[in-house]
This record gives C-alpha cells, sequence and structure tokens, in this order.
C-alpha cells in the first residue's frame, strides 16, 4: 500500500500503480477510495498488462472488462497465471469511445458478467466488436443464457447432467420470506 501510495504521489498519472491501489482498498473495504482510483487510472489509461506473464508467450489473450469492482468481471488473472498467456486487460467506460489502438492480440474474451449495472457496458462492447479483427469468446449477447437462472434452463437437457433450478429474487423478498409463506397459505 506504502509503497503503491508513495508511486502515485511521485507520478499521479502512473495508471498501474492507481488501479493497484484500486484493488488494494477495494480487498480492504474502502470500496469509496477504490472507485476514485480506478477512475483516475482509467481516465489515463484503458488497457493494462498484467505483470509477470510470459516472457515468451504463445497465445496473447485481450479481457474486456467493466470499469467495475473486483468480483464483478471474470478473474481472467487467475484463469492464467503461471501459463504460457500474456494477459491484457481493457476496460470498457460507456459513453466513452476507444481511443488509439487496442494492443495487437491472438484472441479477445469478454469478462464481464450480465447484470442490471452491466448492461450498458454490454452494449457498449457489443458495438466495439462489430468489427473486431480477431477471435471472440464469450460474445456480450451470449452472456446473458449464462447466468444463473438461464443456463439451468439451457443444459436441462444435455445427457448426464443433473442441475436443479435457479430462481431469480428480489432483495426484498428475500429478506422477508415470512410474508410470502403467509400470502401463500391465505
Amino acid at each position: 500500500w506504502s509503497a503503491l501510495l508513495d508511486r502515485v504521489i511521485k507520478n499521479s498519472a502512473d495508471a498501474g500503480a492507481q488501479m493497484d491501489l484500486a484493488l488494494i482498498a477495494q480487498l480492504t473495504g474502502q470500496a469509496n477510495y477504490a472507485k476514485v482510483c480506478q477512475q483516475q487510472a482509467l481516465a489515463a489509461h484503458k488497457l493494462f498488462r498484467l505483470a509477470g506473464t510470459s516472457m515468451k508467450p504463445t497465445l496473447r489473450l485481450l479481457a474486456i472488462c467493466a470499469a467495475a469492482g473486483i468480483g464483478d468481471n471474470t478473474p481472467v488473472e487467475f484463469l492464467v497465471q503461471n501459463s504460457d498467456v500474456e494477459l491484457y486487460t481493457y476496460y470498457v467506460v460507456p459513453g466513452e469511445t476507444v481511443v488509439g489502438d487496442i494492443i495487437d492480440h491472438d484472441v479477445a474474451f469478454v469478462a464481464v458478467p450480465d447484470s442490471d449495472a452491466n448492461r450498458p457496458t454490454l452494449a457498449s462492447i457489443a458495438q466495439l466488436l462489430e468489427a473486431w479483427p480477431r477471435p471472440v469468446l464469450n460474445p456480450p449477447a451470449r452472456i446473458p443464457r449464462l447466468e444463473r437462472d438461464r443456463f439451468c434452463a439451457l443444459v436441462e437437457s444435455v445427457p448426464g447432467v443433473a442441475i436443479p433450478p435457479t430462481l431469480r429474487i428480489d432483495r426484498a423478498r428475500l429478506l422477508h420470506p415470512s410474508e410470502r409463506a403467509r400470502r401463500l397459505r391465505a
């Protein structure tokens, strides 16, 4: 924390240090500070290279992410850890256009899950990918089918797969199940 903070104090344009500070702030429960750090980093850069990736990569992967908190994107960095994959992460901010060239890569992976909050980001990513020059894994149009409440219906007919149905319930109903039970008995 201290070393990153020193880097930012010495060079406020150090977007990598800002993103790392945002991550640490999120992990320590400082959500507001994390958001500020991330916004400052993304104001300077949208593309980041994961430090420590392979010096001789066999695959250059571009993860396309939402400008959001930890856990709001698929944690691709854990999937490629200790591999020969070179990982770049590009953050999409709805309403902002892509400035500059996207790094050359072999395949892109959309790491943004479906949620009410992410729908504007997914729409921006879908526009961005309309003329994409490389293969794309997990295109935005297919992501909603992978949500828990839809995925069970998608795979229920696959031989050998047994999956319980998952239902989407709003927070109010979840917090007050006795009210629902009382209405069902009436």
